[in-house]
């Protein structure tokens, strides 16, 4: 099956993502079992990071034009934080902030496994409005990312792009007050296991694809990552996919998410409308995992090339997902 939706060509950029940026304290855990309450560290880091920030980065990596839509703290951090978009050439829009805020700041445990806890301050004076949204910062793409954090800025961005004709992607992680109008807002509705689960109120994952579809009727693909077991996709025909995802060393998890939504623009874009859904999927999969390949969520973002290869591996063909029951 083909890519259920037509993407326009007249734009300018190829991507636009609008949400939040951060600056990570990575602390990588050693092995063993902390003592008095301490425990080794292997490595302290610290790493640009931010879901949409991360995204906007990945998918300037894989060679899409890529606009970055937020807002940046007013301290020390600020620079480091926005270094890596200027560096990849992402156009970056920051509108004026109303106060001068620190940077959103997080900490992140990444255990021996590679999974991490992450503990974030989010200033509340970098939540941008709706009004602080230019229209002509969403309307001229292709494709439209945008996260939970910025709830009101999230919702004009996706009326705007609606009227534009701008397909959009959506990043949610935890549910929230807004979580319903997001959705009702996107044409790829992608959201981790969990979350799935928790909106669906079941803990199998067929269940949860089908509540998310009644809650977003209008759009055309329902994605629920599964972490090292891939996704499970439904379409607007009420098929099924399990994809599963490719066997790499894994270092640390973070940014994988953002990853692996940066790959599905990808591969909607540089795949071609003909290109099977599972195609687009094992490719999104593919970058996800090549990003757990070094700490922080932006280390190991890969390029195009790369992600391809690992996708057409047979690596990118393991064991289907299974429920978490």
């Amino acid at each position: 099956m083909g890519v259920p939706f037509r993407i326009r060509q007249d734009a300018r950029f190829d991507v636009v993502a609008l949400g939040e940026n951060s600056l990570d304290f990575v602390a990588v855990c050693g092995p063993g079992t902390p003592v008095v309450g301490k425990q080794r560290l292997e490595a302290f880091r610290l790493e640009p990071g931010g879901q949409m920030a991360t995204a906007a980065l990945a998918c300037a990596r894989l060679g899409l034009r890529t606009r970055y839509v937020g807002a940046f703290g007013v301290d020390e951090w600020a620079a480091h934080v926005r270094a890596p978009l200027d560096a990849a050439n992402v156009e970056v829009c920051a509108p004026p902030l109303r106060s001068a805020p620190s940077s959103r700041l997080a900490v992140i445990l990444v255990e021996p496994s590679g999974e991490r806890r992450v503990f974030e301050h989010r200033p509340a004076a970098l939540t941008l409005e709706a009004e602080d949204i230019a229209p002509e910062w969403i309307a001229d793409a292709r494709v439209l990312l945008v996260d939970a954090t910025q709830p009101a800025a999230a919702r004009r961005a996706l009326d705007i792009a609606r009227e534009a004709g701008t397909v959009t992607i959506c990043d949610l992680d935890a549910p929230g007050p807004d979580t319903e109008a997001i959705l009702s807002g996107v044409d790829v509705v992608v959201v981790p296991e969990a979350l799935a689960h928790t909106l669906a109120g079941s803990t199998d994952t067929q269940r949860s694809l089908d509540a998310l579809a009644v809650r977003a009727p209008q759009a055309r693909l329902w994605i629920v990552t599964c972490g090292e077991r891939g996704v499970v996709c439904r379409t607007a025909g009420g098929d099924v996919r399990q994809v599963s995802a490719p066997r790499v060393e894994v270092i640390d998890t973070t940014g994988a998410g953002d990853a692996f939504r940066a790959g599905l623009a990808a591969g909607l874009l540089r795949l071609g409308p003909l290109t099977d859904v599972d195609d687009v999927l094992r490719f999104a999969n593919a970058v996800a995992a090549l990003n757990c390949r070094a700490v922080g969520a932006q280390t190991g973002l890969p390029t195009f090339a790369e992600a391809a290869a690992l996708a057409s591996t047979r690596s990118a063909t393991g064991a289907p997902p299974r429920d978490a029951r």
